[in-house]
């Protein structure tokens, strides 16, 4: 027996990732007969996934009776990540035999915001208490954290100090308590040092909030946001075998270009149908 006596229409899908997917692969350039290995395809890859079909972006394909916006899929929410303190750093030597203790910072990446920390100078225990807001579209977003020892040289490489990653939905249900988070090495061993990190969830409100923050808000906490749809252009005069079309927007200092569209299956690239772009506002 059916589940359903009759199938709905479909007028428009929509699909994504929640999280970068991992991509494996040694790419490689022919070129006159020979192959050569071309390292930066890897990058380039994954940097075109990241920009059309991971969170927040989505790749669509709907009919022309469907209007973008019945599409758009708002945000959750704001997740405002504090990183409370560290601990387990150890002292290191210089070639000299000098003992040096670290100067950690740690840099925080959800979806396509990545935020730097201040840097604690000289201190096994560091605390920041620092706070940052990130657009959350899924509970299973992951927050990346790699913490870092500053050098004052300018002319030296920063220290590696290891990495963590959790969930949102992990740091939710610690109930807003500071939920460890142990630090690993490149090679995925567990080292000794441990970051403390807490989210606290903010919902979206169509009301006029900042003005009940004193005092204001730091930049790296949100008090709107600003959605603008790029629904579609038409009849650009170009030819069409030739064509790729895109759109660039800028918002202030920030820059945002859509996908490109090509001739295709559903693809139209003389009358191509955009996306939209959320710019926070601070």
């Amino acid at each position: 027996k059916p589940l359903k006596m009759f199938f709905p229409c479909i007028s428009s899908t929509s699909m994504a990732f929640i999280n970068p997917p991992e991509f494996h692969c040694q790419p490689k350039l022919r070129f006159a007969g020979t192959h050569k290995e071309f390292p930066q395809a890897h990058d380039l890859i994954v940097e075109a996934l990241e920009n059309h079909i991971v969170l927040p972006n989505r790749f669509c394909v709907k009919d022309d009776s469907t209007s973008f916006l019945s599409t758009y899929q708002p945000p959750i929410g704001i997740a405002r990540i504090t990183l409370v303190h560290g601990r387990g750093f150890h002292d290191s030597y210089s070639g000299w035999g000098v003992k040096e203790t670290p100067d950690v910072y740690c840099i925080l990446t959800l979806g396509q915001r990545t935020i730097k920390t201040p840097v604690v100078h000289d201190c096994l225990i560091p605390e920041w208490h620092h706070e940052m807001d990130f657009l959350l579209f899924d509970y299973d977003q992951i927050l990346q954290i790699h913490a870092w020892d500053h050098d004052k040289d300018r002319f030296d490489e920063e220290g590696d100090l290891g990495f963590a990653h959790v969930t949102i939905r992990e740091l939710m249900l610690a109930s807003l308590q500071a939920l460890e988070l142990p630090l690993y090495d490149n090679n995925g061993e567990e080292i000794e040092a441990s970051l403390f990190v807490k989210c606290n969830m903010l919902p979206l409100s169509s009301q006029n909030l900042a003005s009940l923050f004193f005092p204001p808000l730091s930049v790296h906490l949100a008090s709107g946001l600003l959605t603008i749809t790029v629904l579609r252009a038409h009849h650009l005069k170009l030819r069409p075998e030739l064509a790729c079309t895109f759109c660039k927007i800028e918002v202030g200092d920030e820059k945002f270009y859509t996908q490109i569209v090509k001739r295709g299956y559903l693809t139209d690239p003389l009358n191509p149908m955009i996306r939209l772009f959320i710019f926070r506002l601070e």
